[in-house]
């Protein structure tokens, strides 16, 4: 960029170039002020294009600027590597909690009364953005199937859950690195309570519930899921 060379109000003076682009400062008449303006190559787009276009390169706000008196606009770049670290920080949540994966019901293992105990049934948690998805399939003791799905978080509060006879509503809620607190609500009113326990290696996750279920009948389920 040459000395002297305008862009709008801004006389500019380069101060420096590298492989992110020049910086150069300027005077700018519309705030009265000096400022400095770095040009960007397109490889470095912003998320808003400024209208000036010199050289095949694209003009960004100072971000030195005192807020509210500039258009200012983050780098993509930035904006891509934040998302990253976003991603990556979810991933290593999820990666330490030992919900997390597909567990799968030792039908021999676990106690049902009054029962009867389903055929089968796998439960599975995943991130779902910065919530927890769980997922449960299931087959019943006469041989209906059954899918569950709850989005929420470990926080102690009420979510939604779908698809579940006994319950509308489900919370969760961290107790120590091993053990979470679980409750249903149906129509607002608590049905059932208990704990789910993790093994230390992680191989292992033990369910202890009781409540009602869909007949009002008492029932007390001890339920034991292998990796």
């Amino acid at each position: 960029m040459t000395p002297g060379t305008r862009i709008g109000a801004c006389e500019l003076s380069v101060l420096g170039a590298g492989g992110l682009g020049e910086v150069s400062f300027a005077r700018d008449a519309r705030l009265k002020r000096e400022v400095t303006l770095k040009m960007a190559p397109r490889a470095f787009d912003t998320l808003r294009v400024v209208p000036n276009d010199i050289d095949g390169r694209r003009t960004e706000a100072d971000v030195s600027l005192t807020p509210g008196t500039e258009d200012f606009r983050m780098p993509l770049a930035i904006l891509l590597f934040l998302a990253f670290v976003l991603n990556a920080t979810l991933m290593a949540q999820s990666s330490r909690d030992p919900n997390f994966g597909t567990w799968k019901l030792n039908v021999e293992k676990s106690i049902y009364k009054p029962g009867p105990a389903p055929r089968s049934e796998v439960a599975t948690f995943t991130q779902s953005g910065s919530s927890i998805k769980l997922t449960v399939d299931r087959i019943e003791a006469e041989g209906k199937p059954v899918h569950i799905e709850w989005v929420g978080k470990f926080d102690g509060r009420f979510y939604p859950s779908q698809g579940d006879a006994t319950s509308d509503e489900r919370s969760y809620r961290k107790v120590d690195d091993y053990t979470y607190e679980l409750v249903n609500k149906k129509d607002g009113k608590v049905v059932r309570r208990g704990t789910s326990v993790y093994s230390r290696d992680g191989k292992t996750r033990t369910n202890t519930m009781s409540g009602t279920n869909a007949l009002g009948q008492r029932i007390h389920n001890i339920q034991v899921y292998d990796r």
